[in-house]
């Protein structure tokens, strides 16, 4: 990270900018107030009940919305046409409860994908031919993962409990499947057409690729996440971080209340019956455009603006990340359309204020755990005499070496003394 500027980084990682964990719980808390009752409810019944940190729920509950409504909404503003898939990694310790979040959250969609595995096998003995549906794909090779994708229109969801092996072999020039994993996590982000040639199954052309993904590492690997391969492909700006925020220290005896789980799971099948229809009418339905609000597209147009004014006024790699938040504009307000939609099971072709006020904050609080973990794990081992020596040519302060090292005021007096 030594091409970061100290005098840059001193502005835009300071701790006004709101990546406190203060300053995120409060943005969280926000954040959760202004969802449906649908999902806040479940948010907080599994904190109570089950201790699942709300940070953790509220990326899971977003990564379920967003696999299983699919490629069969879109947006077309600025003249950019964006689907609501998104990627995101959990961060934290073992025993976080990351793979309790995702359980409850995809429940409904591993029910659906059980059914539909149990029709294929009946399907199979009558029809050789038939293909199996599937909306979440688990540990998979790349061959299977385009098998699936292939054979589901609307796009899959990519979930792993632990996912440093996988960066691991996207790092690895020599992994076949490594490097193709890399291609069809840059490429369907922004729904490209992907193509694969096997050995067996001969060619695969995916012509608007849809994957969302939701993964978990734990923070002494996420220097992994940080590898300069995975920066310099673009990979890294494109997920939505979640550092551990909230805690809860007591155990309870009391269950989550069923109703508040039949509600979201209710919900969800609510997107996926409208998916297996679009998908059923694949020929002759096309995807549903949602369109803004004229009120909201004057908000969405003078924030896309201040995004790309961050962009030029932040140095890297925060100026890459706000580049990609622009894109994540567009897909939170699509969700954050869809959350509300669902919640009603009205499906109304239009993003309202109240919609992109959310998609608002949402971003606000991922662009601020970004910050977060760039600050907890890019100084975690840098060595102090050299940033010290770093700041003097800058004629920075001993106060900005503190805020942006994470070293004491002591510490670093020390060793100021001593650098010339």
């Amino acid at each position: 990270m030594e091409h970061l500027k100290i005098k840059r980084l001193t502005e835009d990682l300071s701790e006004k900018t709101g990546h406190t964990k203060e300053a995120l719980t409060s943005q969280l808390e926000s954040i959760i107030d202004s969802l449906p009752d649908t999902y806040s409810n479940l948010i907080n019944e599994a904190f109570d009940k089950k201790r699942v940190p709300k940070e953790y729920m509220l990326s899971a509950i977003l990564f379920s919305v967003s696999s299983a409504a699919g490629c069969t909404f879109y947006t077309y503003q600025n003249n950019y046409e964006n689907y609501a898939n998104a990627y995101f990694l959990v961060v934290g310790s073992r025993g976080d409860a990351k793979s309790e979040a995702l359980k409850l959250a995809t429940k409904p969609i591993m029910d659906f994908d059980n059914k539909s595995f149990d029709t294929f096998q009946n399907d199979l003995q009558q029809n050789q031919d038939v293909k199996q549906k599937q909306v979440l794909l688990q540990k998979a090779s790349i061959e299977k993962a385009y098998t699936i994708m292939d054979y589901n229109s609307s796009g899959i969801g990519i979930r792993l409990d632990e996912v440093r092996s996988t960066f691991e072999k996207i790092k690895n020039p020599n992994s076949r499947d490594g490097l193709e994993w890399e291609r069809v996590l840059l490429s369907a982000f922004s729904n490209d057409t992907l193509s694969y040639t096997t050995k067996t199954s001969g060619v695969y052309r995916i012509k608007n690729s849809y994957v969302t993904f939701f993964g978990g590492i734990q923070n002494q690997l996420l220097n992994s996440f940080f590898d300069r391969s995975l920066i310099n492909s673009g990979l890294t700006d494109r997920f939505l971080l979640t550092p551990n925020i909230t805690s809860n220290k007591h155990i309870s005896r009391e269950l989550i209340d069923h109703q508040v789980i039949d509600r979201f799971n209710k919900t969800i099948n609510s997107l996926l019956n409208y998916r297996s229809d679009f998908e059923d009418n694949n020929q002759e339905v096309d995807a549903t455009r949602v369109y803004y609000s004229d009120d909201a597209d004057d908000l969405f147009f003078e924030y896309s603006q201040k995004l790309l004014d961050l962009k030029y006024q932040s140095t890297s790699p925060l100026s890459e990340y706000y580049a990609k938040m622009m894109i994540y504009l567009h897909k939170l307000a699509l969700l954050c359309y869809l959350l509300k939609s669902s919640s009603i099971r009205t499906y109304e072709q239009h993003i309202t204020v109240e919609d992109f006020q959310l998609a608002k904050k949402l971003l606000s609080f991922y662009i601020n755990c970004f910050k977060s973990c760039v600050k907890s794990n890019a100084y975690s081992e840098i060595d102090l005499k050299k940033l010290i020596s770093y700041a003097k040519k800058n004629n920075a302060t001993q106060k900005s070496v503190v805020e942006i090292s994470g070293y004491s005021k002591s510490q670093v007096s020390k060793v100021w003394s001593k650098i010339k």
